[in-house]
């Protein structure tokens, strides 16, 4: 029987345990067998978190066995019995050669920060749209000596930027009509070169498990004209209908 699977995710303190728990009992009362599984079983030990230089980004996506979590959902997939590492929260670590027994349930609710992470969302985009946007300006930017890197290890919507090794800003803002007219964004400018060059080190970090992006993915031709006027014509429709709502 294959079991069926719901992921919760959420920032720290966010309830996702409490609505688990809660999911779970009603489930129950309904005759229904239910599992419920955190990701913090999936977090490498300290030891290897140590070794690899990870131990401060513990509980962020490259932080998890990413291998062990998809093998876990094939096997629910699947309709197997699996096994899931033990979390203690008194040693804050994953306790060595203990592991939970997980048959086959009607469902497994599985709950955690990471939850639909990375093995749900390696290689995809959090708004597909935007995406398809930006890739039809790639052409572009590439013949003009940009270089564009594609960070696919799982979601990442961050707004960066870096200068002079002592200038850098952090915030939702991006250079577009939307973003700078429409939307509620907000940005802080910091001028100091210590934070300027922890932030350079992590974003050198998330470009080494990055993909070069070489060659543009729809190449020139009436095609990727095409592409890029529906893109122009999307964007400048929905900012007439946004300023006629009287919303903004």
């Amino acid at each position: 029987m294959r079991s069926t699977l719901i992921g919760l995710a959420g920032s720290v303190a966010a309830g996702k345990s409490t609505l688990a728990a809660q999911m779970a009992k009603r489930e129950r009362a309904a005759g229904k067998s239910v599992e419920v599984v955190s990701t913090d079983g999936f977090l490498l030990p300290n030891a290897i978190l140590e070794a690899h230089g990870l131990l401060t980004r513990k509980g962020f996506p490259e932080s998890y066995d990413a291998q062990a979590f998809t093998a876990f959902l094939d096997a629910l997939r699947n309709g197997q019995p699996t096994r899931v590492p033990i979390y203690s929260h008194q040693t804050y670590d994953i306790l060595p050669e203990a592991q939970r027994e997980i048959p086959t349930p009607d469902l497994v609710i599985i709950e955690g920060i990471n939850a639909l992470q990375p093995a749900f969302t390696e290689g995809k985009l959090d708004y597909r749209i935007a995406g398809l946007a930006a890739q039809v300006l790639y052409d572009e930017l590439l013949s003009n000596g940009v270089r564009i890197f594609e960070y696919t290890p799982a979601y990442l919507h961050a707004k960066v930027a870096l200068a002079d090794d002592r200038w850098a800003t952090v915030g939702s803002s991006n250079i577009d009509p939307l973003s700078l007219l429409l939307n509620l964004e907000a940005n802080i400018v910091v001028r100091d070169v210590a934070f300027t060059n922890a932030l350079a080190a992590a974003f050198e970090r998330a470009l080494a498990v990055s993909n070069e992006v070489t060659a543009p993915p729809v190449k020139k031709g009436w095609l990727a004209v095409l592409r890029r006027a529906f893109v122009a014509w999307l964007a400048n429709t929905f900012l007439r209908l946004a300023g006629q709502s009287g919303r903004y």
